[in-house]
C-alpha cells in the first residue's frame, strides 16, 4: 500500500489550488457588510468618477480644437457631483464605522 492511500481526503483537498478565491472574498465581504462599509465603497467610487473627471477636462482644455469631433461633456459639473457626492459618502460612512 502507499502513503497516499492513507492521507485523509481534506490534505489532499487543501493542497489543490482555488483561483476564485479572491472573488469568493470580495462577495462574502459585500454580503456581510455594514451600511457604513458599502457607503464607503459608493463613495470611493464616486472619488474615482470625480478624478476621471478632472483627467478628462485637463485633457479637453489641451485640445487645438476643444469643440472638435469629440463633441461637449460637461466634466466640471460631473466632476463637482462626483466630488461632492463622494466626500458626503466617505464622510457618513466613517462616522457609521466609529459608531460601531
Amino acid at each position: 500500500m502507499s502513503l497516499q492511500e492513507f492521507r485523509p481526503r481534506s490534505a489532499c483537498r487543501a493542497s489543490t489550488p482555488r483561483p476564485y478565491r479572491a472573488a469568493m472574498d470580495m462577495g462574502h465581504f459585500l454580503t456581510f457588510a455594514s451600511d457604513a462599509e458599502i457607503a464607503g465603497l459608493w463613495g470611493l467610487g464616486c472619488i474615482i468618477v470625480a478624478l476621471l473627471a478632472t483627467l478628462a477636462e485637463v485633457r479637453r482644455n489641451r485640445r487645438a480644437r476643444i469643440d472638435g469631433i469629440v463633441g461637449w461633456m460637461p466634466w466640471r459639473a460631473i466632476f463637482l457631483l462626483a466630488a461632492i457626492a463622494g466626500g458626503g459618502l466617505i464622510l457618513l460612512a466613517v462616522k457609521g464605522l466609529l459608531a460601531a
